[in-house]
């Protein structure tokens, strides 16, 4: 089910799987939406779990905000748990989407019970994480602090592809992709949510994504705020955030717990999606 919430007059669409008595607040990943995640109603039915997965300004029908930081999309899904009487949850994030599960629970702790990160994003001002970060986003980084223009023209640009042939789209993402990745993306029920999940990421025709590019080139995080169990889980053939970025993450946060998979990559959260849902419904401690 897809809801439409309004924050601070802004239009906010927030994808609600499940209705059961531990919810977790999901953060999706960069060029992706909440359609990425498998709808799992009956193993959610089993777990008492509830999901809540906001699409970033942007990306599906969810307002454009181009002042928009880490910060203020976790005030977004505050405020959107707030109307759903929500006061504690699990939070997890896929990819950039981690580094948003990351400033959510350091602006606030006393409602995150756990924090799941999945081939999560690191953030890219705090300036111990730039020798691990990897090259593909300093460049990003750089080109949207230096030359701007060129970075919106190229979204806009992958934006137009994404609304006429989506599946083209997908089909040159799939080409940069490790072994591991390219197989679990063949399957055919991955493949279709990846494929509307790509449609709703580029829904504006590349702006949100321009925008969340720009964000997380600003993200820093206070480490030392972040006060609940952390588990952390990445795949060894992960090319887009490496095992060197969860090992950061591991550093950074002592109270952490590390899961890594030998025959995965950064696809991890669809292959092993039942069994990281399961660890969501887990008893917090590590």
């Amino acid at each position: 089910m897809t809801n439409l919430f309004t924050v601070d007059g802004r239009n906010i669409e927030a994808r609600i799987l499940g209705n059961g008595t531990t919810t977790v607040l999901f953060f999706h990943g960069f060029g992706s939406s909440s359609e990425a995640l498998p709808s799992s109603g009956e193993l959610l039915r089993q777990l008492d779990l509830q999901f809540v997965c906001p699409n970033r300004p942007g990306v599906g029908s969810s307002s454009l905000f181009k002042r928009y930081t880490p910060a203020t999309v976790a005030a977004d899904a505050k405020a959107i748990l707030s109307q759903l009487q929500v006061r504690q949850c699990v939070v997890a994030g896929w990819s950039s989407g981690g580094l948003f599960a990351q400033a959510y629970s350091q602006a606030y702790p006393e409602t995150v019970t756990a924090l799941h990160l999945l081939n999560s994003a690191i953030p890219f001002a705090n300036r111990d994480a730039l020798t691990v970060l990897p090259d593909r986003w300093k460049a990003i980084t750089f080109l949207n602090h230096y030359c701007p223009f060129v970075t919106k023209c190229l979204f806009r640009q992958v934006g137009r592809l994404a609304e006429k042939d989506p599946a083209a789209l997908l089909k040159q993402s799939i080409r940069s992709m490790t072994e591991a990745d390219k197989k679990e993306a063949g399957e055919k029920s991955v493949s279709a949510l990846l494929l509307e999940a790509t449609r709703q990421g580029f829904a504006q025709r590349g702006a949100g994504v321009y925008y969340e590019a720009r964000a997380l080139g600003r993200a820093k995080i206070d480490y030392t705020k972040i006060t609940c169990p952390v588990h952390i889980w990445t795949g060894e053939q992960d090319n887009v955030w490496p095992p060197a970025t969860a090992g950061y993450l591991l550093k950074k946060l002592p109270q952490s717990h590390l899961h890594i998979f030998r025959h995965s990559g950064h696809l991890l959260f669809l292959k092993e999606w039942e069994k990281i849902v399961t660890a969501f419904a887990a008893a917090p401690a590590c």
